[in-house]
C-alpha cells in the first residue's frame, strides 16, 4: 500500500508539471493585411512617379500622395512580416500518466480492501487462539485425570487377572506356575494344504475352459452342424457338407456334352438324399429352386451337384437353368456364353444360362416352362431371395425349393428368410448345409 501510494504521489507531481494542450505544429502563413497595404503602397508610389511628369513637386497633388506614401510606410512598418502559424492538442504524456493514475488507484482501492479483510480475519483469528489459551489450562487438566484413569484401569486389570489365576489354582490344587514360553502369532496360514490349493487351482481352470468352450458354442448365431439347423431353424436337412479336404472341386477342365462327371463318395451320398425326395415325384417334369438366405452361400455349387447327381443317376434328362440375378456363377463357371437356347454340359445334363440381366421372374419362368417339356428336372439357380426380385416369384412357382445354408448366414436371418418364404406359398423341400467352399471348377 506505501509503494502504491508513493507511486501515486509520484503521478501527481509528474502531472503537475505539464499542460493540459501541447504544440503539436508551427508553421508560417502569408499575412493578408501586410500584403494588402504593400499593395496600396506601390499603388500610390507608381500615381506619385506618373504625377512628377505632371505636376510639380510643391504643388497639393503631390503633397498628397508623399504623405499618403509616408503613412502607408509607416503601417507597413509597424505589421510584421510572415504570420506564424500555430497547431495545438491534447498532451500525449499528461494522458498516459492520467491512465496510470487511474490505474494506480484501483490497486490502491482492491488493495486497502484486502488490507481490510485481512485485519477482520486477524482480529477473529486472534479472538480464537485467546479462546483456545483461555481453554489451555482446562486441557492439561483432563490429559492428567486421562493418564490418571488409564493407570489405574492398568492395575485393575493386572489384579483382576492375578484374582483369575488364584482362583484357577485353587480349583486345580495348582501351587506354582512357570511361563516356559511367550506365546506369538504364527506366521503361516493353518490351512489349507498347498495340495489341496493346487487340485482347486487345476480344476477351476480345466471347468473354466471348457465352460468357456460351451458358452460359445451355445452363443454362437452361426449354423455348423445339421442339429443347429433342425432345432434353430425348424427346417429338416437333406444333405450336409461339411469341412474337410475330400470335398474338393471334381472337375479341373472344361465340361464336354459327352463327359462323365465322377463325384466323390461324401458328395455321392450327400446328395443320394436329395435324389432319392426328388424321385418320390410323379410329375413328367419337376422344377426345384435352389435358394439362400444370404449370397455367397454355395447355391451355384449346390444346384450344380445336384443336377449332376440326377443326371449320373439315370433318371432322364437333367435342365440347369442360371437364373440367379446376382452373381451369374453357373454361366461364368462352365465358360458358357449367355444364350436362350440351351447347351449340353455332360451326358443327360444341359445348360441354360442367364441371356439378359435384369429379367423379371415372367420372362424367365416363360423360358424355363418352354423349356421345361424336354427335360424330367429342372434345376433353377435363383440365388439370395433378398437381394434379387424375381427370385421369390420363381421359387413360389417351382414343384419344390432347396434350401441352402451356410456358416455364412446366422440364425436370425435363415429365420427370417424362411418365413418370408412361407408367406408366399413356398414349398420347402428342405435344407442344405454346406459347411464347404466347394467351387465348380470347370475352367474355359
Amino acid at each position: 500500500i506505501s509503494v502504491s501510494r508513493a507511486r501515486l504521489a509520484r503521478i501527481d507531481a509528474s502531472m503537475a508539471s505539464l499542460s493540459e494542450m501541447q504544440v503539436l505544429e508551427e508553421t508560417d502563413g502569408p499575412n493578408p493585411s501586410r500584403d494588402e497595404i504593400e499593395k496600396q503602397l506601390w499603388t500610390l508610389r507608381l500615381q506619385f512617379e506618373n504625377s512628377k511628369a505632371t505636376y510639380h513637386l510643391d504643388t497639393p497633388v503631390m503633397k498628397d500622395l508623399a504623405a499618403r506614401i509616408a503613412r502607408a510606410e509607416e503601417a507597413l512598418a509597424r505589421l510584421q512580416g510572415p504570420r506564424q502559424l500555430v497547431r495545438r492538442g491534447i498532451n500525449a504524456n499528461r494522458q498516459r500518466l492520467e491512465l496510470d493514475r487511474i490505474s494506480e488507484r484501483t490497486t490502491l482501492a482492491g488493495l486497502e480492501a484486502k488490507k481490510t479483510s485481512a485485519t477482520t480475519d486477524l482480529e477473529r483469528t486472534e479472538r480464537q487462539i485467546a479462546a483456545l489459551n483461555s481453554h489451555e489450562g482446562d486441557i492439561v487438566e483432563l490429559s492428567s485425570r486421562v493418564r490418571l484413569l488409564e493407570s489405574e484401569r492398568d492395575r485393575y486389570l493386572a489384579a483382576l487377572e492375578q484374582a483369575r489365576a488364584d482362583v484357577a489354582m485353587n480349583e486345580e490344587r495348582i501351587s506354582n506356575i512357570a511361563i516356559i514360553q511367550e506365546p506369538t502369532l504364527p506366521r503361516a496360514p493353518a490351512g489349507p494344504p498347498r495340495a489341496w490349493i493346487l487340485i482347486v487351482g487345476v480344476v477351476l481352470a480345466l471347468s473354466s475352459g471348457l465352460g468357456s468352450a460351451f458358452l460359445a458354442d451355445f452363443f454362437d448365431p452361426t449354423l455348423q452342424i445339421p442339429s443347429d439347423v433342425v432345432n434353430r431353424v425348424g427346417v429338416h436337412v437333406l444333405a450336409a457338407l461339411p469341412k474337410h479336404r475330400c470335398l474338393r472341386a471334381p472337375i479341373s477342365r472344361k465340361l464336354e456334352p459327352g463327359d462323365e462327371v465322377t463325384l466323390t463318395n461324401e458328395l455321392r451320398r450327400e446328395f443320394g438324399f436329395v435324389v432319392g425326395h426328388l424321385l418320390a415325384s410323379d410329375k413328367k417334369t419337376t422344377i426345384v429352386s435352389v435358394t439362400s438366405p444370404v449370397d455367397k452361400t454355395g447355391t451355384s455349387t449346390v444346384a450344380f451337384h445336384l443336377a449332376i447327381r440326377l443326371a449320373a443317376a439315370g433318371v432322364g434328362n437333367v435342365l440347369l437353368v442360371d437364373a440367379s440375378d446376382s452373381l451369374t456363377n453357373l454361366t461364368r463357371s462352365l465358360g458358357r456364353k449367355p444364350t436362350k437356347t440351351p447347351q449340353a454340359v455332360t451326358r443327360n445334363l444341359h445348360l441354360l444360362p442367364r441371356w439378359i440381366e435384369n429379367c423379371d421372374a415372367t420372362t424367365l419362368m416363360s423360358a424355363i416352362e418352354e423349356h421345361a417339356d424336354s427335360a424330367n428336372y429342372v434345376i433353377v439357380d435363383i440365388g439370395s431371395t433378398t437381394t434379387s426380385g424375381p427370385a421369390l416369384e420363381i421359387a413360389r412357382r417351382s414343384d419344390q425349393t432347396l434350401f441352402v445354408l451356410s456358416p455364412r448366414a446366422d440364425v436370425a436371418t435363415a429365420q427370417r428368410n424362411l418365413r418370408i418364404l412361407e408367406t408366399h406359398d413356398v414349398k420347402i423341400l428342405g435344407s442344405v448345409l454346406n459347411c464347404q467352399e466347394l467351387r465348380i471348377g470347370a475352367q474355359p
